[in-house]
C-alpha cells in the first residue's frame, strides 16, 4: 500500500501468506500485547502534542473519517475486491506500509481486527536472477549443512506492529509510525492551511503568506497549530488576546512582542 500525498493515487494489493507465516504474525502479537499488559500500560487518547514516552499506548478515535480509510481499510473490512500482487516487483518502489487481517471471536461475535506496520523499499528485495561468474547471494539450508543459493525475491517482516485497528478506533504502539500510516501529517498541512485562513480574516496578522511557508516547512510549527486549532483559540484574536501575548512573552522570556 502506498500514501503518495493523494489520496487518490493509494491503493492496495493482497498477498497470499503461508500458514508459517500467519502464525509467526499470530505469536508476534501476542507477544506484543503482552508486554503492555504485564507493565500494566493503559492507552491514553492521542493528541498531536503530548508526552510520547516509550511503551505508551495511543488510541485513535472515529477512524473512519480519516481521508485515508475510504480506499484501504473500508475496503478490507467490507469485502470488496482487491487484486492480488504476484511478485514483490511490482509493489516494491510503492510500499508504504503492510497489514495483516485477522478475525476474532468476542463473545461469539465474530469481529475484524487489522494490524499494520511501516516499511520501507530496503526491507524489499527484488534482486534479479544472477549469471553465471556474476555476484550470487546464499546461505546455510537449513536442512542440509550446504550452501544454497538464496531466492532473489524476499520480504524482511518484523515482529512487531505500529498499529492496530479495532472496529472504528486505532490501538497505536508508535505513534510516528501511526502518522506516517495514515497520512496525518498531509491532513495536518490542510488542517494549517484553513487555520490560517481563519486568522487572516480576522486582519490582526499581516503577511501570512511568509508564515504559512515557515509553518508548514516545519512540522513541529504545524503541529503546534493543529493542536491550537482544536482548542479553538485561533478563531477569536484581537486586542485583548495580543494583550496577553505580550504579557506572557515579557513574563517567561523577557522579550518584547513588537506589534504595529
Amino acid at each position: 500500500s502506498r500514501g503518495s500525498g493523494e489520496v487518490s493515487k493509494v491503493f492496495i494489493q493482497n498477498l497470499d501468506a503461508s500458514k508459517e507465516i500467519n502464525d509467526f504474525f499470530k505469536t508476534s502479537v501476542k507477544t506484543q500485547v503482552s508486554r503492555y499488559l504485564d507493565a500494566g500500560t493503559t492507552p491514553q487518547n492521542y493528541a498531536v502534542i503530548g508526552d510520547d514516552m516509550p511503551r505508551s499506548l495511543y488510541i485513535y478515535k472515529d477512524a473512519s473519517k480519516l481521508k485515508l480509510s475510504e480506499q484501504t481499510w473500508k475496503k478490507m473490512l467490507d469485502g470488496s475486491a482487491i487484486s492480488s500482487a504476484t511478485s514483490l516487483g511490482q509493489i516494491k518502489k510503492n510500499i508504504l506500509f503492510y497489514c495483516v487481517k485477522a478475525t476474532v471471536s468476542v463473545d461469539g461475535e465474530v469481529k475484524s481486527v487489522i494490524l499494520f506496520k511501516k516499511i520501507t523499499q530496503s526491507s524489499v528485495a527484488t534482486d534479479e536472477p544472477q549469471k553465471l561468474f556474476h555476484k550470487l547471494k546464499a546461505s546455510f539450508d537449513s536442512s542440509d549443512p550446504k550452501l544454497v543459493p538464496v531466492q532473489p525475491q524476499h520480504i524482511t517482516f518484523e515482529d512487531k506492529f505500529d498499529c492496530a485497528l479495532i472496529e472504528d478506533s486505532f490501538l497505536i504502539f508508535s505513534k510516528p509510525n501511526f502518522e506516517k500510516i495514515v497520512e496525518l501529517e498531509d491532513e495536518f498541512t490542510e488542517q494549517t492551511k484553513e487555520t490560517l485562513t481563519t486568522i487572516e480574516a480576522q486582519n490582526v496578522i499581516q503577511g501570512m503568506d511568509i508564515l504559512q511557508a515557515e509553518i508548514i516547512s516545519k512540522p513541529s510549527l504545524m503541529r503546534t497549530l493543529v493542536n491550537i486549532t482544536k482548542n479553538e483559540n485561533h478563531s477569536t484574536i484581537g486586542a485583548t488576546e495580543i494583550a496577553k501575548m505580550k504579557q506572557m512573552l515579557m513574563d517567561y522570556y523577557g522579550q518584547e512582542l513588537k506589534v504595529t
